[in-house]
């Protein structure tokens, strides 16, 4: 069985924050969304892996809950990099496909933005969806909130939605 790997989810985080108002001259939003109080803006982006390391918490080789998965990724607008990010996902279960809390924090120039959430099917070996939350952040992006939907997810990066509530 492969070690697992969970996407950085606050590369796409901090990204739409920076869209939604913050002084950054990154990217135009993909499209605009509707909702309560302004509506939701909504960005997509790609993550590429840089560094990944797996913590084998009971050292037997094999997926287990304390295990853990420490990465950083560099993040990406229309193949112009906008950023990077770093966290760590710890397995919390192992059946039904896995469970893992993931902690990620995004780093712009101008603050950082946090995520966090539980991500499911873990240790499949097809690229999975998840969706988390947004935290909060710091600096320009100390009111983010909203949430993040990745797709093809793999070993090497991921694709990311995320949505800004305003």
């Amino acid at each position: 069985m492969r070690p697992f790997k969970v996407v950085s989810l606050a590369a796409a985080t901090a990204l739409a924050a920076v869209l939604a108002g913050a002084p950054v001259a990154v990217a135009a939003p993909a499209h605009g969304g509707h909702g309560h109080g302004g509506g939701e803006k909504v960005f997509e982006l790609t993550t590429r892996t840089t560094q990944d390391t797996h913590l084998d918490a009971d050292k037997d080789g094999l997926p287990s809950p304390g295990d853990e998965d420490i990465f950083t990724e560099d993040v990406f607008r229309d193949g112009k990099k906008v950023g990077t990010d770093g966290g760590v996902c710890t397995i919390l279960r192992t059946d039904n496909g896995g469970v893992a809390q993931c902690l990620v924090t995004l780093s712009l120039e101008e603050g950082q933005i946090t995520t966090q959430g539980l991500v499911t099917n873990i240790l499949a070996d097809a690229p999975g969806e998840f969706d988390i939350a947004i935290t909060g952040g710091t600096g320009a992006f100390s009111k983010a909130r909203g949430h993040l939907h990745g797709s093809n997810v793999t070993e090497a990066g991921a694709t990311l939605e995320v949505h800004l509530s305003r």
